[in-house]
C-alpha cells in the first residue's frame, strides 16, 4: 500500500486544494495540526485537525513592543453548513492583513469582543445608573420606572442575548418593523371577530399546549417610546465606552399622526352615566372623576397625599409630578365639584396609608398563593394603574365612547376650555405644561370655538342687514311701481322761446 503523499507546506489555496489536502500523518499520531499555507498572501493558510476538521486561518506578528505571534480563525472550510469559500477567506485575511500593518491586534478585538458583556447585562448596568439618578435627585421616579418598564419588556427580550458591536441601525429597525406588522395584523383580526355575529359558534379545534405569553404589542407612539429609551440606553452605553456610535439616534422620532381625542359634551354625559351606574370599586370611579374635573396626569392623581390636599385653602400642591424638576411644586385649585370627590374620599381614609385613591385588595389579589390576606405594605400603597385602566374599560364601554385613553380625559379638560374661550396661556397653567408649544396642539380647538362664537355674534348682524336690504327692496318696489309723467302730454314739455 503506497504511503500517503506528504502534502505541500505553501501552494495558493483554493476550495478545491482545501478540500483535497490531507494531513501529515505523523501529526496526526501526535494529535497535532497541521498547516498549509498560501504562497500569496503570507499568514493566511488551512488548518487541518488530527480528527480532520478543516478552517481558515490567519497569522501574524504584533507591531508593538512584544512582537507576539496570533493565529486567529476567519472560518471553517468545506461545503457544510457555516462554511465559507476560500476567495472569502482571503478577503478577511486580508482585512486583517491591513488592520496589522496600522499597528492593530485584530485578535485581541475579537477576543475582546467575545469577552464583552452583552446588552441584557449593560441595560441593567444602565437601570442601576438611573436608580442613582433618582437619589441624587437628578431624575423623576416616575421615568426611571419607565425606562425599567419598556426595558425590560421590551428591549430585553429582543437584544439582551446580543454584543453591543452587534446592536445595529438595521437589526434595530428589522425588529421595529416586525413588531408593528404584528401590532397591525392583532388589530385587523380583532376587528374581524368584532364584526362574527353575536351567535356565531366559536371554532372547534384539537387541544394545544399552552402557548407561552407572547411580547405586549406596540403600537406607533409606544413604538416611538421604546425607542427614544434604547437610544437613552446606547447613549450611556457610548459615554462609557462600551459602544463607539449609537444606531438608535433619532429613531424614536419618526412621525405619526398626532393622536387628538377627546370627550364630545354628549359622551361626557354618557360617561357620567356609566360611572353612575358603573359596579366598578368605588375608590376607582372617584379617581375617574377626578381625573375628568381636574385635568390632571393619571399618575398625579393616584400619587396624591392627603397632606397635599387643603380643603379651607380649596387648593391642591403637588410637589412630584412630571414637570416638578424644572418649574418646583405645582398649585392645582380644587373645584367644588373636585371638592365633593375629596368629601366622598374621607369616607375610605384608613390609618397607614397617606394616599387619597388607595390601593384596594379586590377578590383575585386576595385569592393569590392560596387566600392569603394582602401584605399590609402592599395596601399601603395608591391605587394602582391597572385598577384604574379597568375601571375606565367598564365605564367606557358602557358609556359607548370607543377607544378613549386614560389621558384623553386631559384633552377632553383642554378642550373644554378652549370651547369655553380660554387663551393658551391659561389652559396651560391648568394643565401644568412648561412649554407653550405642548399646549399649541389645542389651539385649533381654539379656532374651532372662536368661530363658533364668531358666527354666533354674525347671525344676527347677517339678520339685520338682511331685513335692511329686503325693507330697501320693497321700497324700490313702492317707487317703481308709481306712475311716471308721460312726455307727450300738454304742459309736460318744457316751453320754448
Amino acid at each position: 500500500m503506497e504511503a500517503a503523499q506528504q502534502p505541500p507546506s505553501r501552494t495558493r489555496l483554493s476550495d478545491v486544494k482545501a478540500q483535497r489536502a490531507a494531513p501529515e500523518p505523523g501529526k496526526v499520531a501526535k494529535g497535532n495540526d497541521t498547516f498549509v499555507w498560501d504562497d500569496a498572501l503570507p499568514g493566511f493558510g488551512l488548518k487541518i485537525t488530527a480528527a480532520g476538521g478543516r478552517s481558515w486561518v490567519f497569522q501574524y506578528r504584533t507591531r508593538d513592543e512584544a512582537k507576539q505571534t496570533r493565529r486567529m480563525t476567519l472560518g471553517t472550510a468545506g461545503k457544510g453548513g457555516g462554511a465559507i469559500s476560500a476567495s472569502r477567506a482571503r478577503d478577511l485575511a486580508e482585512q486583517a492583513s491591513t488592520r496589522v500593518k496600522a499597528g492593530q491586534d485584530p485578535q485581541a478585538d475579537k477576543i475582546a469582543k467575545r469577552n464583552a458583556a452583552t446588552v441584557g447585562e449593560l441595560l441593567d448596568l444602565w437601570l442601576a445608573h438611573q436608580r442613582s439618578r433618582v437619589a441624587l435627585g437628578d431624575l423623576a421616579e416616575s421615568t426611571r420606572a419607565d425606562y425599567a418598564t419598556r426595558a425590560n419588556g421590551h428591549l430585553r427580550a429582543a437584544f439582551g442575548s446580543l454584543k453591543p458591536a452587534d446592536l445595529t441601525r438595521q437589526r434595530i429597525d428589522v425588529w421595529r418593523r416586525a413588531r408593528l406588522d404584528a401590532a397591525a395584523k392583532t388589530a385587523e383580526e380583532a376587528a374581524r371577530v368584532a364584526e362574527r355575529p353575536e351567535d356565531a359558534q366559536p371554532r372547534q379545534g384539537r387541544r394545544t399546549a399552552k402557548a407561552k405569553p407572547a411580547p405586549r404589542l406596540l403600537g406607533q407612539e409606544g413604538m416611538k417610546a421604546v425607542l427614544r429609551v434604547l437610544s437613552a440606553f446606547c447613549g450611556w452605553a457610548v459615554d462609557h465606552g462600551h459602544m463607539s456610535v449609537n444606531p438608535a439616534l433619532g429613531m424614536g422620532q419618526f412621525a405619526t399622526a398626532r393622536r387628538e381625542v377627546f370627550l364630545s359634551p354628549a359622551a361626557i354625559t354618557a360617561a357620567g352615566a356609566s360611572i353612575a351606574r358603573s359596579g366598578a370599586n368605588e375608590v376607582s370611579l372617584a379617581a375617574l372623576r377626578a381625573l375628568i374635573l381636574s385635568g390632571m396626569r393619571r399618575g398625579e392623581v393616584l400619587a396624591m397625599r392627603w397632606e397635599h390636599v387643603d380643603l379651607d385653602a380649596r387648593m391642591i400642591e403637588l410637589v412630584q409630578h412630571k414637570t416638578s424638576r424644572k418649574t418646583g411644586r405645582r398649585l392645582v385649585p380644587i373645584t367644588p365639584s373636585l371638592a365633593a370627590v375629596f368629601e366622598e374620599a374621607k369616607a375610605w381614609r384608613r390609618r397607614g396609608c397617606p394616599y387619597v385613591f388607595p390601593a384596594q385588595a379586590d377578590k383575585a389579589m386576595a385569592a393569590v398563593k392560596g387566600g392569603q390576606p394582602v401584605a399590609a405594605k402592599v395596601m399601603a400603597g395608591h391605587l394602582s394603574p391597572t385598577a384604574l385602566r379597568r375601571a375606565w374599560a367598564k365605564v367606557r364601554g358602557t358609556a359607548g365612547v370607543g377607544a378613549v385613553r386614560l389621558h384623553d380625559l386631559r384633552h377632553t379638560a383642554a378642550s373644554v376650555g378652549a370651547a369655553e374661550g380660554l387663551s393658551l396661556p391659561q389652559i396651560g397653567k391648568v394643565l401644568g405644561h412648561t412649554s407653550a408649544q405642548t399646549t399649541a396642539r389645542y389651539a385649533h380647538m381654539m379656532t374651532e370655538a372662536a368661530t363658533l362664537a364668531a358666527a354666533k355674534i354674525a347671525a344676527p348682524i347677517a339678520a339685520l342687514l338682511e331685513a335692511g336690504a329686503n325693507a330697501a327692496g320693497q321700497d324700490a318696489a313702492k317707487v317703481a311701481a308709481l306712475p311716471r309723467p308721460d312726455p307727450m302730454r300738454k304742459g309736460s314739455a318744457r316751453k320754448t322761446a
